[in-house]
């Protein structure tokens, strides 16, 4: 969740614990690092000792980090209160000239992970740390920068709270990060008459929200539409719990009830010998290597019967990234199969035959003038394969030059009264 988090966002991090708060603060420096970006961990509620503390259990080299500049940890006297007062514009004018020293240093940008407890002690001008929050909006669209803000839900009022909420673009909470449908752009909340902005700004929210709710609705019915319709076996599946649901028509293919498949598992019906590339496909979308894929395989009915069946599988995601249920496509290609392997059969018998009786065949492809010769047609003309004229015109060429003009006005001949778009011979 956080990798999503890039350059010009400002997150409000909420946290009830010292290790909810680290989950995800620590985590956020080392994306940071990795992306090349200055890190800048403004500590407060905890000492600059536990920060560093934290970010070794992360793995993080600190020693290494510091020194490159990669990393500062840094106290709020250190950078946002160095004068003991908060004035929203000498912060934000900080934080620029601070952005501007990284990129000029090479970095790709900067990223703060502040505590926000500080605003807690009642210091002048805290009164004003809305406002600021409400500017660092046109700050982080202005420059490279990723502000992380970190506000303890249990120690600030509800209404700080519900403040901070209302001018972060994104919240991350219980793991989560969300965008954010009650911010409110800074224009609007520093603005005099906020009220009545606020109105048609709720007003214009409700009637998006009732949009979208009515459109996961028209999706929700088409899909189940589709799964029910029968043209095609279908089955939700979860990573951990098996089925959680099966439609009609793979039960017809798979030859159980419906209350029966909910109960198995995929390994229970593929066919032994199909088993391990079907579980190595499903290792690698945990992995989160692939997204889906697809393969023939064959799976056992409820008879016994062995069938042949290409599977498509889908996975969606939480919104935390990792896999919450799979979509699976499944079709019954024996028949098909079947088919495929009599017309293997015949062609063999054919070239038998053709080998025994000394016969050969050739085909003309007409619109793209391909010609295809048998393979008795190639030891007939003591030629090895592959060894064949390409044309029409090379394959005349071919021919001793007594017989060229007949077989010529021949082929023309029915060209002329057939219009087709092969010849066999």
């Amino acid at each position: 969740m956080l990798r999503r988090i890039g350059l010009r966002e400002h997150l409000a991090l909420i946290y009830e614990s010292k290790e909810e708060q680290f989950a995800a603060a620590i985590p956020a420096i080392r994306i940071g690092i990795e992306r090349g970006e200055k890190c800048v961990y403004v500590a407060d509620d905890n000492t600059s000792d536990d920060v560093v503390d934290a970010l070794r259990e992360e793995g993080i080299d600190v020693d290494a980090a510091i020194k490159s500049g990669s990393l500062t940890v840094a106290t709020r006297q250190d950078t946002t209160l160095k004068e003991g007062r908060l004035e929203p514009d000498k912060l934000i004018r900080f934080w620029a000239d601070a952005a501007d020293a990284a990129t000029a240093a090479g970095f790709s940008g900067l990223r703060i992970v502040a505590e926000m407890t500080w605003a807690l002690h009642g210091d002048p001008g805290t009164e004003r740390l809305i406002e600021f929050e409400a500017m660092m909006n046109d700050l982080v669209r202005s420059h490279p920068i990723v502000g992380i803000c970190q506000y303890h839900r249990r120690r600030f009022s509800p209404e700080v709270i519900l403040n901070v909420i209302r001018v972060h673009p994104l919240v991350f909470f219980d793991g989560l990060v969300c965008r954010n449908p009650y911010y409110i752009p800074p224009q609007e909340f520093l603005a005099p008459h906020r009220a009545e902005s606020e109105v048609e700004r709720l007003l214009a929210n409700l009637r998006e929200r009732e949009h979208t709710e009515k459109a996961l609705r028209a999706s929700e019915e088409r899909f189940r539409s589709y799964f029910e319709l029968g043209l095609i076996g279908m089955a939700v599946t979860s990573p951990t719990k098996g089925c959680i649901e099966v439609n009609d028509e793979i039960c017809r293919i798979l030859g159980y009830e419906r209350s029966e498949l909910l109960r198995m598992t995929w390994a229970q019906l593929t066919h032994p010998n199909d088993l391990a590339a079907d579980v190595a496909h499903f290792n690698r979308v945990l992995a989160g290597e692939i997204d889906g894929y697809s393969m023939d395989k064959r799976f056992i009915r409820k008879d016994g019967q062995v069938i042949d069946a290409t599977i498509s599988v889908k996975c969606l995601h939480r919104a935390d990234g990792s896999v919450d249920y799979f979509v699976a496509l499944v079709q019954d290609i024996t028949e098909r199969k079947r088919a495929e392997e009599r017309l293997r059969k015949i062609g063999t018998q054919l070239a038998d035959a053709q080998r025994l009786a000394h016969i050969g065949s050739w085909e003309w492809d007409i619109p793209t003038d391909t010609l295809t010769w048998s393979d008795e047609k190639y030891r007939l003309m003591g030629l090895e394969p592959q060894e064949v004229p390409v044309t029409y015109a090379s394959y005349l060429q071919g021919l001793h030059p007594d017989d060229r003009a007949r077989i010529d006005d021949a082929v023309q001949q029915a060209l002329r009264d057939q219009q087709p778009s092969t010849i066999t011979a």
